[in-house]
């Protein structure tokens, strides 16, 4: 089995390297090649009664590991994703940017990731050297995230946790939903704010992971288009929503996201939404991935500030 994990990934990268770069950097792309290869040998799978070796790319997917009880697993995760102050494992590169190498120096015996875990060459390369990977698909509903708590806890040998998590995560659901109903005529407004320093504001509408939290929450999203856009503050202005999310990198902005934001658009002062101060700070991790525990919370806090405008 080893002499077969290392002999592909030989293969691979020196085909590659032949290919694209010709006989100069074959040499080096030979080290290379032994290098990821000698990475490999660390890469071996653990038998049942061993403790797993996992690898988690997603900030969902290791909201969800941790839910099950199994962070002591987890011998590192991609950047975005938030850890237990106890963990010891490694923070890797940005979840759409990862090295195989990177990866296989952890000597994981899984990978688990999202459809947009990348790059598809370097989660090829893992899968090669004899690395279990998972992909999670994203959800975008209900129904996929306590089907991904069930691979979860399959993967991870979970046992009941699993259906513990999942009895707690429909229970969230079912009183979201329960709140929808109630603030249905409402018809509440949001707009979702993307500032960053020294780029133009961007706002979220239809088909963007935030869209998921406004419905989720029982909120009509005040851009009437896809994707991301531009909107100068004037633009903003003219939308009015009766409620503004924003996400900021900074904890200390995230304490005070009306004043962040003021900062950045000074004339939404004119906003009832920032009189009223129905501003509110989202997470960067209740954003990626789609549905997940971190955007149930968001959701519920939302929906709670909604009813009291009633």
């Amino acid at each position: 089995m080893t002499h077969t994990r290392t002999g592909i990934l030989n293969k691979l990268m020196l085909k590659h390297c032949a290919v694209k770069y010709g006989a100069v950097k074959y040499v080096v792309a030979r080290f290379s090649a032994g290098l990821v290869a000698a990475m490999a040998l660390w890469a071996l799978p653990v038998s049942a009664a061993e403790t797993q070796r996992v690898i988690s790319a997603g900030p969902g997917v290791t909201e969800l590991i941790v839910a099950l009880d199994k962070a002591d697993e987890l011998v590192a995760v991609d950047s975005s994703s938030n850890l237990p102050q106890d963990s010891k494992a490694k923070k890797l590169g940005y979840h759409r940017a990862l090295s195989a190498e990177g990866i296989l120096a952890e000597s994981p015996s899984v990978l688990i990731g999202t459809p947009v875990t990348g790059p598809k060459s370097a989660v090829e390369l893992v899968e090669s050297a004899g690395v279990k990977v998972v992909i999670l698909p994203d959800a975008r509903d209900g129904d996929t995230l306590l089907s991904n708590v069930d691979t979860l806890a399959d993967v991870l040998d979970a046992g009941s946790r699993g259906q513990a998590l999942k009895t707690s995560l429909a229970a969230s659901l079912n009183e979201l939903a329960n709140a929808r109903e109630a603030l249905k005529d409402q018809q509440i407004s949001m707009l979702f704010l993307l500032v960053q320093p020294g780029r133009a504001t961007r706002v979220g509408g239809n088909d963007t992971a935030v869209n998921i939290v406004m419905k989720l929450a029982g909120g009509v999203n005040a851009a009437g288009f896809g994707g991301y856009q531009t909107l100068s503050e004037e633009g903003i202005l003219a939308l009015n929503p009766d409620m503004i999310l924003v996400s900021l990198r900074d904890p200390r902005q995230a304490q005070n996201p009306k004043a962040a934001v003021l900062e950045a658009l000074p004339l939404l002062e004119h906003l009832p939404a920032i009189a009223q101060d129905r501003v509110f700070h989202i997470p960067g991790t209740a954003l990626m991935g789609g549905l997940g525990i971190s955007a149930i919370t968001v959701a519920q806090e939302l929906t709670q500030s909604m009813g009291q405008m009633r």
